[in-house]
């Protein structure tokens, strides 16, 4: 069994392709959470109702 190991190269490519997802899913929420959060004010730029306390 010396050489290479089947399992590490799966593990290392999964491990890089997991880390592009995540970056990617990262970025999305933050614009979500960005214009969610930009929603509350009114048309005048006033808060909103929902806005208040």
């Amino acid at each position: 069994m010396a050489g290479h190991s089947k399992w590490k190269n799966i593990q290392r490519r999964k491990n890089a392709q997991d880390a592009k997802k995540g970056k990617q899913f990262m970025k999305l929420a933050k614009e979500i959470y960005v214009a969610a959060k930009g929603r509350r004010r009114g048309s005048r730029g006033q808060p909103g109702p929902s806005a208040r306390p």
